[in-house]
């Protein structure tokens, strides 16, 4: 797989799990345990998208180029 074809798959990945997480602040769940579940169950599942699509667990850097 491309440099690029990954490049694609992570903008796609970064702007999902952005409207996730704004939707799950716009619900007006307060800052507790389950905000915090909530915002793990992001991660996981768009690390799984991830790894369905390129076909490997994200590295660091590209974690951190998807979610800062």
């Amino acid at each position: 797989m491309s440099d690029q074809n990954i490049q694609s798959i992570m903008k796609d990945i970064e702007n999902k799990s952005t409207n996730m997480v704004a939707v799950a602040l716009q619900s007006g769940i307060p800052p507790s345990k389950q905000s915090i579940n909530i915002l793990e169950n992001i991660s996981r599942s768009v690390c799984n998208e991830f790894k369905e699509k390129v076909g490997r667990e994200p590295t660091y850097s590209e974690m951190r180029a998807m979610w800062g």
